[in-house]
């Protein structure tokens, strides 16, 4: 049975979580709360990342202002100065923020791979970096267009 649950029910799930700034639009709000952790764990998913994996991840990202694309040679020609290790890591963050439900188990496990030590834990940081990465570009477009509006 579920359960009705009101704002900020669920925060204290969050405790012991990293903790960012909240963002303005939502401050003093539980979203705002959920956001700012979520931002946090994404800055460390990206550590997990080679510097330069990390940077293609932000520039294909921005290149499509983080709308969805279904995977495609595009992705690869985008990664293509990565070597194999970097770029596993980077399709799986690239895929998380542009084409979700093309990431695949065996995409995963292939990240995994490149270092026994990344583990659920770091999986989740990894998608979280890819997944706000889209969500910024898509805030940044909505902010602009209410704001011309």
């Amino acid at each position: 049975m579920w359960e009705r649950l009101r704002p900020g029910d669920t925060l204290p799930l969050l405790k012991g979580m990293p903790a960012g700034q909240e963002p303005s639009w939502a401050a003093g709000h539980p979203v705002g709360a959920a956001y700012a952790t979520l931002s946090a764990v994404a800055a460390q998913g990206a550590g997990l990342l080679a510097p330069a994996a990390a940077t293609a991840v932000t520039e294909v990202v921005a290149a499509h202002r983080g709308r969805c694309r279904p995977r495609g040679s595009w992705l690869e020609q985008a990664l293509d100065g990565l070597s194999e290790g970097e770029r596993a890591g980077a399709l799986v963050a690239v895929l998380a923020a542009l084409a979700p439900r093309d990431l695949t188990d065996e995409d995963v496990a292939a990240w995994r791979s490149t270092d026994r030590r990344f583990s659920d834990h770091c999986t989740v940081y990894l998608l979280a970096f890819g997944a706000m990465a889209a969500v910024e570009h898509i805030a940044d477009d909505t902010a602009a267009a209410l704001h011309r509006g």
